[in-house]
């Protein structure tokens, strides 16, 4: 697993040596030229002293700055008139005769570094040469160089201290949030507090808190949920807890076969009643769904109409479908939980003898699906509250669960739909009217619906 902190240190401590190692060669090369130069200089200046001095006057020691320095750059004097070496400073150092000026001169090819620097100089009967061992400017720079750059390796040592420190202290908006995360319990939804942190953590705790804001909504409406189900529940399983007492305890064939009717008729009613629920837990935004399709909006009407027409029948209900081509992009169990339960409610209010139309047009870039009924229809007042879990109208005697305009708006929220309530033809029953975002065009391979 990857440490930002350990990510950050190393990005700077490379950059930290890589910046100190640069600085430092730079600074090393830097003294080495400068001191190259200033002991070519001291070669000139040394000949130049020697024309104007007897011979005898070389073996006296130079002044105290000057001879300890000479003595550390390790030089030596000879001078020549004509072919005849008058003198030596270092009689072990036999300098041949070089051409006027600076030369780099190496005697032994096999040991390059044993080489030395030699000044010329011509002055009227006499040739001057001053040199100096390679090797003894290389102590000398060395020495010089090393002092130069331990300062810099001193700054480094600090500045890895202080990136380390920096480092920690600027993750410690990270480590406060980690620790108040990990100190609360599974139920704790309240924000983290923002205050304090640094601007770069934020938009992370912002995040952060709108999930905790969600999840706490989420835990509220599965709380409701779980309170109302349970309520709504309790009735009809103690309804039929008793009719099957009674069904037990009865003798009367008529009134056993009353019964078990009733006792049937109860089963089926909580049957209902739990699919409702298990349909709208489905369309829960926190249960995910299916992923969306290309869908064909009047085939999915076309066959929850096939499903629902012997329900219409049994009731006394003509159910009619009249469709255009639509298609649409969404969620299909979705889709279908929307037709499905606009219809079903429509039938299940609509007295025997009564009509259900549902037609399906496209407009403009939506799809329209309308489901008319001709059933007593739903007060101006109440259009609001319909949509409302286990919500039924006051006085109404159709058998339902109260759910069924509850998981049309779920599923309403999924596929990103409006609905519409108002009254039928000539001011009677009800038209609900749902408007779907359409599709372009019809996809190359029509999907199969479900």
């Amino acid at each position: 697993m990857k440490s930002i902190r350990g990510l950050l240190f190393t990005a700077l401590l490379t950059g930290l040596i890589a910046a100190v190692a640069l600085t430092g060669m730079s600074v090393y090369l830097r003294v080495l030229h400068e001191l190259d130069v200033v002991f070519d200089y001291q070669l000139k200046e040394v000949a130049y002293a020697a024309t104007m001095a007897h011979p005898d006057q070389l073996l006296l020691p130079l002044p105290s700055d000057s001879a300890s320095y000479e003595r550390e750059a390790r030089l030596a004097v000879q001078i020549w008139k004509g072919d005849q070496l008058v003198y030596a400073s270092n009689p072990k150092r036999p300098i041949p005769k070089q051409r006027q000026g600076l030369t780099t001169l190496y005697l032994d090819d096999r040991q390059p570094v044993m080489g030395w620097r030699v000044y010329t100089l011509y002055s009227k009967d006499k040739m001057i040469q001053v040199s100096q061992p390679l090797e003894a400017r290389r102590e000398v720079g060395i020495g010089m160089a090393w002092r130069s750059v331990r300062p810099l390796i001193v700054a480094a040592g600090f500045l890895v201290v202080l990136v380390l420190v920096s480092v920690s202290y600027g993750l410690r908006g990270l480590k406060r949030v980690a620790s108040d995360i990990s100190s609360r319990s599974a139920t704790s939804l309240d924000p983290i507090e923002e205050a304090g942190l640094p601007r770069e953590v934020v938009p992370l705790v912002h995040r952060i808190n709108d999930l905790l804001n969600h999840l706490g909504h989420a835990f509220d409406a599965q709380h409701r949920f779980i309170a109302d189900a349970a309520h709504e529940l309790r009735t009809p399983l103690a309804v039929i807890q008793l009719q099957a007492q009674f069904l037990e305890r009865n003798t009367d064939e008529k009134e056993r076969a009353e019964a078990h009717r009733q006792l049937k008729g109860g089963v089926r009613r909580a049957s209902h009643m739990v699919g409702q629920l298990l349909a709208l837990a489905r369309l829960e935004p926190e249960m995910g769904g299916s992923a969306d399709e290309h869908l064909s909006l009047d085939d999915e009407a076309g066959e929850v109409v096939f499903d629902l027409k012997p329900l219409a029948e049994a009731n006394g209900v003509n159910l009619a479908l009249d469709t255009d081509t639509a298609w649409m992009i969404g969620d299909p169990e979705a889709l279908r939980a929307l037709i499905y339960n606009l219809v079903d409610n429509a039938i299940r209010y609509t007295p025997a003898g009564g009509t259900v139309a549902v037609t399906v047009r496209p407009s403009g870039v939506n799809a329209l699906l309308q489901v008319t009924d001709t059933g007593p229809g739903i007060p101006p007042a109440e259009r609001e509250r319909v949509f409302e879990r286990f919500y039924r109208l006051p006085g109404t005697s159709a058998g339902g669960s109260g759910l069924g305009l509850a998981i049309v708006k779920s599923a309403l929220d999924k596929l990103n739909g409006t609905i519409a309530l108002s009254a039928g033809e000539h001011g009677n029953g009800l038209k609900v009217t749902v408007s779907l975002p359409r599709a372009g065009e019809e996809p190359t391979e029509a999907p199969e619906s479900g």
